[in-house]
């Protein structure tokens, strides 16, 4: 009986680290168009249904012989008859190839005249109020802008993508409301964008007491002005291999 060896193409790990194949099935006229993935590459794992479709790629690909119709067969009848025949190739090594990459963050300022707080007297709201526009008339004159950029910006961004697969080399302000950073990583564009939009600033650097250019807050510190954000501006990322 044949051998079918799944192609090493489709075979691939997943985040979780599970080992995985997918295939084409043949349609009457070619492969492509029906993509069948996440199969398991131990695959008594699988279900009946993939099983089944799998055995089908299979017969049409070496004319494997069915005993009988699929429809009528248990998943241990099917697995007899595919685990003798299939036979994947060594896994590729990683595609992953450790790169640095330029990450540019668009920054913007947003604010909302503060509400009373529940146990906040008239007199202390009336001067968070008082405190508030004079902050902001502050900031007509210095720029929010300006204001953000006297922090150190590797101190601005430090914990911004805090997971084990990137280093940040360095960060640097540039023209405009706007940072870059180098990240050292084996992550793609993709997977960065995703990490950097997923990062709670809210549970992060909106939590700091003070004014560190991401809470703006007013001259005297007391209470929050606005807050600065990227997450619905544009962000450019350049890979740039070793």
């Amino acid at each position: 009986m044949a051998t079918y060896t799944v192609p090493l193409a489709h075979q691939y790990t997943d985040l979780a680290g599970h080992k995985l194949f997918q295939f084409s099935m043949f349609n009457g006229v070619g492969h492509a168009p029906l993509l069948y993935r996440n199969y398991h590459r131990e695959i008594s794992v699988n279900c009946a249904p993939e099983l089944k479709r799998l055995a089908r790629h299979i017969h049409h690909e070496v004319g494997l012989i069915l005993p009988k119709a699929l429809s009528k067969m248990r998943k241990g009848e099917i697995l007899n008859l595919i685990e003798p025949v299939i036979l994947f190739e060594k896994e590729m090594k990683s595609q992953h190839v450790k790169h640095l990459s330029i990450i540019t963050l668009n920054l913007s300022f947003r604010h909302e005249v503060p509400e009373k707080e529940l146990r906040e007297s008239e007199e202390d709201y009336a001067e968070h109020l008082r405190l508030y526009h004079e902050a902001l008339a502050h900031f007509e004159t210095v720029s929010i802008e300006a204001h953000v950029k006297k922090n150190d910006p590797m101190e601005f961004v430090e914990g911004l993508l805090d997971i084990m697969s990137v280093d940040i080399i360095s960060a640097e302000w540039l023209d405009g409301f706007r940072i870059a950073l180098s990240v050292e990583t084996t992550m793609s564009e993709q997977e960065l964008r995703e990490d950097i939009m997923s990062t709670s600033l809210e549970d992060g650097y909106y939590e700091s007491g003070d004014d560190n250019g991401w809470t703006i807050k007013t001259l005297t510190g007391s209470w929050e002005v606005g807050l600065v954000d990227y997450r619905k501006n544009p962000i450019q990322i350049e890979k740039i291999y070793f």
